[in-house]
């Protein structure tokens, strides 16, 4: 499926709700294509109703956008929590090579002089 653009731009001018039945099919035909399509149908949803919420098309554009940087740093903090667990897990290792060393040593018993009495 390879959209015309120019196809589609003439038809939202002249005549918008044939354009919105276009743009509805090609959305769902890419959405079962998507490999979790349950998951892209739900953002989808989510799209629409920001859309739906907003009065003008300059409105739906800017809660598009504010949606999608949220999107964004979620995804960013997650990779960053991710890459801590990366740190700790190669830490980890090191922690135990330490702990498992083989060096020795002499333990030298401590003696009581019990004839000071502080």
């Amino acid at each position: 499926m390879d959209p015309d653009y120019n196809r589609l731009k003439d038809l939202a001018q002249s005549s918008p709700e044939e354009f919105e039945k276009e743009r509805i099919t090609i959305i769902n035909e890419l959405i079962q294509l998507h490999h979790n399509a349950s998951r892209a149908q739900g953002s989808q949803w989510r799209i629409d109703m920001e859309t739906t919420k907003a009065k003008t098309s300059l409105g739906a554009c800017v809660r598009l956008s504010s949606l999608m940087w949220d999107e964004f740093y979620k995804l960013e903090d997650e990779l960053h929590r991710l890459l801590r667990e990366i740190k700790l897990a190669k830490a980890i290792p090191v922690l135990r090579e330490n702990k498992t060393s083989d060096k020795t040593a002499t333990i030298i018993p401590f003696i009581r002089n019990d004839s000071t009495n502080a």
